[in-house]
């Protein structure tokens, strides 16, 4: 009998555990959530565009079956050479292999005040605490997002939707440039729409100092905010590991080209809390994206070892990225940039194709996604096609019957008169 044990079903988690689900002897996932969420889409909770039930699902949904056991819990130190993960303080939890997939936190960077006087957004729960927050401001207060990465980019753009020229909107980065790390053209694009829409962009500054409604940055200046969200940075989930291991920045877990912890066959870190080298040389991003890939050939090397006593290295080759913008979304595919309703389009699809691949426990086509060979890209691009077309022709009648409706209840009011 072989027993994976999952702690963390975050993005790299859930896929994980949904591919090895009945497929293993044994699967024990740890999580102290009841529901998986879709941690990309926290902006729009936050900004009011989209409701909290939209971006969570049940677990039951996703892991059930004689097989699955899901431990709604904290696990909170692991023994490596004793293949123990300790839970909840009083129990033990043996494998034969281990996936941590604990995820990040925020980091405040041991910055005066961070922490107490600033709100964050890393979960459901805290966009929820950002909605309520924001309801309480008045028309002409100043909001200030510090951190110009990608959460905070989506935050300000899903703002102006949201509120238009209600609030005053800041963004404080200690770069050179929003987006560090981003193509150029979704750099440049993103920050036309914040300037066209009179967001204040401090950059090359950092907050050093952070008080109830004041904010010093470190050239002395002082910012008035009345409310301000951090969103400058994460550093990696933590656990007691009892044995030493390599860490790299931020205390990321650093892995092998099987997305293994150095020193252990048995034992892989997933998602943000590893350190994965790519075939450029560079480290991978802590993203959902990074993530879902990662988990998806891990647990297919799990299976495949158990199986026939082989694995594969992890390829990692990104097509793309995509920003949302609130209701718009500005993005690069294939080297090629798109905005506009193809983007939205392309968007909702990736969504929806990581929901299906979730929640069939990877037996539909939605995982050819993740695959990297000609035809399932090819499988993919044509799943893609059928879901815009039939989403033109949804969004169409949509609109005709919604058209039908106000017309009739005009003619209505107007046989009254």
């Amino acid at each position: 009998m072989t027993r994976v044990v999952v702690i963390g079903l975050g993005h790299g988690g859930i896929m994980a555990s949904s591919i090895l689900a009945g497929k293993v002897h044994e699967l024990i996932a740890i999580e102290r959530n009841p529901y998986h969420q879709l941690l990309y889409k926290t902006h729009l909770v936050a900004s009011g565009l989209e409701e909290s039930s939209n971006i969570i699902i049940p677990i039951s949904d996703i892991l059930y079956g004689e097989s699955i056991k899901v431990i709604n819990g904290i696990a909170y130190k692991i023994d490596l050479n004793n293949r123990h993960v300790y839970v909840n303080n009083d129990k033990i939890v043996g494998y034969d292999y281990l996936i941590i997939a604990i995820g990040s936190s925020v980091d405040y960077y041991n910055i005066n005040g961070a922490d107490k006087y600033t709100l964050k957004l890393d979960s459901v729960k805290d966009a929820l605490e950002i909605n309520h927050a924001l309801s309480k401001l008045k028309k002409g207060s100043t909001i200030t997002i510090v951190g110009g990465g990608s959460t905070g980019i989506s935050l300000v753009g899903a703002l102006i939707d949201a509120y238009g020229k209600y609030y005053n909107l800041r963004i404080v980065e200690a770069l050179d440039s929003i987006l560090p790390g981003w193509n150029k053209y979704i750099v440049n694009t993103a920050e036309k729409i914040l300037n066209d829409n009179n967001v204040e962009i401090i950059k090359n500054k950092k907050v050093i100092d952070v008080n109830k409604n004041v904010l010093m940055l470190d050239d002395g200046k002082l910012l008035e905010s009345n409310l301000t969200i951090w969103t400058a940075g994460i550093k990696a989930g933590v656990i007691d590991i009892v044995q030493d291991i390599k860490k790299g920045k931020q205390g990321r877990i650093i892995v092998d080209k099987y997305s293994r912890v150095i020193g252990y066959d048995d034992v892989f870190a997933i998602g943000d809390i590893s350190l994965f080298n790519l075939n450029d040389g560079s480290i991978s991003q802590q993203s959902a994206q990074f993530a879902i890939r990662q988990a998806y050939q891990v647990a297919k090397n799990i299976i495949n070892h158990i199986n026939y006593g082989y694995m594969n290295p992890i390829v990692y080759n990104p097509i793309g990225n995509i920003l949302s913008l609130g209701r718009q979304c500005i993005g690069i595919i294939n080297n090629l940039p798109i905005n506009g309703i193809l983007c939205n389009y392309i968007e909702d699809f990736i969504t929806h194709n990581y929901i299906n691949a979730i929640k069939s426990r990877g037996n539909s086509i939605a995982t050819l996604a993740y695959e990297n060979d000609p035809l399932s890209i090819t499988t993919t691009f044509m799943n893609f096609i059928t879901y815009m077309s039939n989403k033109i022709m949804y969004d169409a009648l949509h609109s005709i019957l919604s058209n039908v409706k106000c017309t009739k209840m005009v003619e209505s009011n107007l046989s009254i008169k």
